[in-house]
């Protein structure tokens, strides 16, 4: 069996993903800040799509099939996954969330955070289609795809998460500056933009965790995000909620990272060829 890592490409591959996703989105930025259009939507698909993208230029580019074959089986295959991970991937966080809603409620925040958000009242079906296309699919197809394996040819699992998740939140800043974005809103409130980048930090140890649990498997964190997305935006949570879920997921991920310390602080990492 053959090491593959030094197929791996971290640097070409977050700086491409970033050109990618910072160009079309600083052009929104602008585009409506400047009158030139008032429309964000072909601005903000492109950037969603660009993780996916760089890993694709980058796995094929390789001309390596056995990369390129695992890169397809991780996203497709559900034999790496047992039954016992789905039901964590679809409940773990909708669990969170109802843990952290009770205890907003001691706080005083209104019961009517259970209430559906009106755009899934509405249309379902829709709503559940694009939490699924926008975000979880073709960021996962990157990040999961191509950049965790990619970091972690360099450092341990901890680091690579911890690398990512800083990652991530530039990614992100963009979107703090285009209206009508979800982070543009959080600008208003504080603790809540806080609470967005804290998040990123257990969001992505316990996502990274799931996925070598499970063989590599991008389809599992393909889900998992999905879910994250979903359970996110289905009620209509108070922003201080949110701001309890993050720290509620900081204190699970500090719990996965002590138990599993062998797994996150190993230094050799492989990618064989089956």
């Amino acid at each position: 069996m053959t090491d593959l890592r030094a197929r791996y490409k971290p640097v070409q591959f977050f700086s491409l993903d970033f050109i990618l996703t910072w160009i079309p989105l600083w052009l929104a930025v602008a585009g409506i800040h400047y009158g030139w259009f008032s429309f964000n939507l072909p601005f903000m698909f492109v950037a969603a799509i660009s993780a996916s993208i760089a890993a694709l230029i980058l796995i094929y580019s390789s001309r390596d099939r056995t990369l390129i074959r695992d890169y397809w089986d991780r996203v497709f295959s559900f034999g790496r996954v047992s039954a016992g991970w789905w039901l964590f991937i679809f409940l773990f966080i909708p669990g969170v969330n109802l843990v952290a809603t009770l205890i907003s409620l001691f706080f005083g925040y209104a019961v009517s955070q259970f209430q559906f958000q009106e755009q899934f009242l509405t249309h379902p079906a829709l709503f559940i289609v694009v939490m699924f296309l926008y975000g979880p699919l073709p960021e996962e197809l990157g990040w999961r795809g191509y950049g965790i394996d990619s970091l972690r040819t360099r450092f341990n699992l901890l680091k690579s998460s911890l690398l990512l998740a800083v990652i991530w939140g530039i990614w992100h800043i963009p979107l703090f500056f285009l209206e009508g974005s979800y982070q543009n809103q959080l600008v208003s409130y504080v603790p809540g933009l806080i609470a967005f980048f804290v998040a990123l930090v257990p969001a992505e140890i316990i996502t990274d965790w799931l996925f070598y649990k499970n063989n590599r498997s991008t389809l599992a964190a393909i889900f998992f995000h999905f879910s994250i997305n979903f359970a996110g935006e289905l009620l209509q949570f108070n922003p201080a909620t949110k701001v309890i879920q993050a720290g509620l997921l900081l204190i699970i991920a500090l719990v996965i990272v002590v138990k599993d310390r062998t797994m996150f602080l190993t230094e050799e990492f492989e990618i064989k060829r089956n």
